[in-house]
């Protein structure tokens, strides 16, 4: 726990997800971002039946989709959620996101949550 105590509010880690989406159909969490801004794309929700439900937390930041830079100086954030929306919805199998995410906010959410035990059975 010692090395937490040194993280501050703008230390984040950055996390590469390669995930699978159905052809036009997204991923299923919802994002957000400024209208009139650059604040960034953040994660808002991610619903249990998503593909990403436990993967991407709430508060992480959009930083690429793909090869594009969707945190980049200067992009404004309708522009960045435009690009979001085309490479999601296009016909592609599978996208590639990378999120930037606080390590305090990850304690912190996990402190607040409830404990939960999920299994998993298999018909084999």
């Amino acid at each position: 726990m010692e090395r937490f105590e040194q993280l501050t509010a703008e230390d984040t880690v950055s996390l590469t997800y390669q995930l699978r989406k159905k052809p036009r159909g997204g991923l299923g969490v919802t994002v957000s971002g400024s209208s009139t801004g650059y604040s960034g794309l953040f994660i808002t929700h991610v619903p249990k039946h998503s593909p990403c439900y436990g993967l991407l937390n709430v508060g992480d930041r959009l930083a690429m989709i793909d090869n594009f830079n969707v945190a980049r100086e200067g992009l404004a954030d309708t522009t960045a959620l435009a690009v979001l929306k085309q490479r999601l919805f296009d016909d592609a199998k599978s996208v590639r996101i990378v999120v930037h995410r606080s390590p305090l906010l990850a304690l912190e959410q996990k402190a607040t949550s409830p404990t939960t035990t999920t299994t998993t059975t298999n018909n084999n």
